[in-house]
């Protein structure tokens, strides 16, 4: 007989019969009236033997044909973290029905989290679904502060979206305005300058119009968050929203709510200080300066508005708009200008206007460092160099530990900036911190186009360092006779003694490096000298 012929019950009993998930999926597929008869038992089966992963696929993949056929194999499959995925999807009418389905099994005792550390409430704000939400909080068995990992609860991520409806039916049903993440920020303060944050409470899949944040900060001011609420590091909302650049929520909350403009962060700065130090956009600072900042307001390190940081997108002109309303060219507490700076920030267009407004190109801060050390510094600052030499900055001047800016780019092995200083009539005979002469230092690093250009310029072979070692010295211990030759192409002294007495010889012995030995003995190095 064939198996089409085959009577309904005798089709579901053998279907009963058979216990392997892949065997009963390829009965069901035999024929329609098969498929009908196994797919109840199919579905239990996978949820007896594979803790329900059909239900848990067909929800991630969307798939709400599959649900309901799990919903209809008359078993108590729906589990929680099915619940879950159907909030964090944002489908009502799937949500409604796993819902539904569970409840003729007694519903669930909490909704709070979810068997594998899921948040149904957290998941369903996210999704931005609001008939979601509203079904979770009236059932009463979700904890409305519930938080994740990063202590974010179900306020912080209506916050982070700009979901204003969703945040106002969470604060209807108690929601905390001032619970904490953990980095102790309040939903006030992410919805002023959301998607800026390390760990943002969700994956920026909800997209709001400007208008919405607004509402959603309103609405938050409205059940009670304080505009001048402080996060740990002292910081308020009008502080957030500066240093990220929303010019609508520094406006709002200071026109409407009276935020403070020059109210000071743990460090002493004003929103003024950070949107200078963090974003640098001229809109923002001609926004706070019209409310009424200070552009000399000085942080607990001495700085107004003029320091920046190399975030500053629009560096020059927010400085020259600074200078030209009053901001004075301080010095802070290590003695450090605005001009010193300039290098990290790679700016040359600030270091034009820093000196149009009077800034001293010489300046020298608590370590005797100008800008040129400064700038020195940073392997990327070639071009800013450049223009502060070019603009009459001194080339010859020694910090407190005794080092030229050329010695400062020696330690970067900025070879365009030592071939640039030394054309400028920087010493070549400079040395570093530890008072060893920079030929030195770059033989050291086996760096031989910093050698050769050294030696172009003038730099002495025989110039000893603290402890009597000359280049050849140098040389014979890292064991690079390339360098070597060079050396003794500007007449390099390979018999010297240091101050114990080696020459490079022995040096070359020491280190066993028998290629040194065998060309300092062909060039004459005595072999019966000693040490001390």
């Amino acid at each position: 007989m064939l198996l089409l012929d085959l009577p309904n019950e005798l089709l579901e009993a053998i279907s009963v019969s058979i216990l392997d998930d892949a065997d009963i999926s390829a009965f069901s597929r035999t024929c329609w009236r098969a498929f009908r008869s196994s797919s109840a038992h199919l579905y239990r089966n996978n949820y007896l033997q594979h803790d329900g992963s059909a239900m848990t696929w067909a929800l991630k993949n969307q798939r709400p044909e599959t649900v309901r056929r799990a919903i209809d194999a008359g078993i108590d499959l729906v589990k929680l973290h099915h619940i879950t995925t159907a909030a964090e999807i944002g489908d009502s009418e799937v949500f409604h029905s796993l819902l539904a389905c569970k409840d003729n099994y007694g519903g669930f005792d909490q909704l709070s989290r979810d068997e594998k550390g899921g948040f149904p409430i957290l998941s369903a704000v996210g999704s931005g679904c609001f008939d979601i939400v509203k079904t979770l909080l009236e059932t009463g068995k979700v904890n409305i502060n519930i938080r994740d990992r990063h202590q974010h609860t179900a306020l912080h991520v209506a916050a982070h979206d700009g979901s204003h409806e969703i945040a106002t039916l969470l604060l209807e049903y108690d929601a905390d305005v001032y619970a904490k993440d953990s980095f102790g920020r309040i939903p006030l303060s992410i919805a002023a300058s959301p998607h800026t944050y390390q760990n943002c409470p969700r994956n920026h899949t909800v997209q709001r119009d400007r208008e919405s944040f607004l509402e959603t900060i309103n609405q938050l001011i409205a059940y009670g968050s304080r505009v001048e609420y402080r996060e740990p590091d002292g910081e308020t909302a009008l502080h957030s929203a500066a240093s990220a650049g929303f010019c609508d929520v520094v406006e709002l909350l200071a026109t409407r709510y009276g935020a403070d403009v020059n109210t000071r962060d743990g460090a002493g700065r004003t929103p003024l200080h950070t949107t200078s130090l963090y974003l640098g956009k001229l809109e923002m600072t001609q926004l706070l300066v019209s409310l009424g900042a200070n552009p000399n307001a000085l942080s607990k390190e001495g700085q107004n508005s003029l320091s920046m940081d190399r975030n500053a997108e629009e560096p020059a002109l927010v400085a020259d708009y600074l200078l030209e309303h009053g901001a004075r060219m301080v010095i802070d507490i290590k003695g450090a200008t605005p001009l010193h700076m300039v290098g990290f920030m790679g700016s040359v267009e600030l270091v034009d206007v820093l000196l149009k407004h009077g800034a001293d190109i010489n300046a020298q801060d608590i370590e005797k460092m100008t800008p040129l050390h400064c700038a020195a510094q940073i392997p990327e600052a070639g071009d800013v160099i450049r223009r502060l030499v070019e603009r009459g900055a001194s080339v010859g001047i020694k910090n407190m530990q005794g080092e030229t800016a050329l010695a400062c780019a020696l330690d970067n092995y900025s070879f365009e900036v030592v071939e640039f200083l030394l054309k400028q009539g920087a010493s070549p005979n400079c040395v570093n911190r530890f008072g060893v002469p920079v030929i030195q230092e770059a033989i050291e690093r086996q760096a031989i186009d910093l050698v050769q250009v050294l030696l172009d310029h003038g730099a002495k072979t025989n110039m000893p360092s603290p402890d009597g070692q000359t280049a050849t010295h140098y040389a014979a211990l890292v064991g690079n006779i390339e360098i070597m030759k060079l050396l003794f192409r500007f007449c390099a002294e390979f018999n010297v003694r240091d101050s114990r007495g080696c020459t490079p010889l022995m040096v070359a012995v020491a280190v066993n490096s028998y290629p040194v030995v065998e060309l300092l003995l062909k060039m004459g190095a005595f072999v019966n000298a000693s040490d001390k």
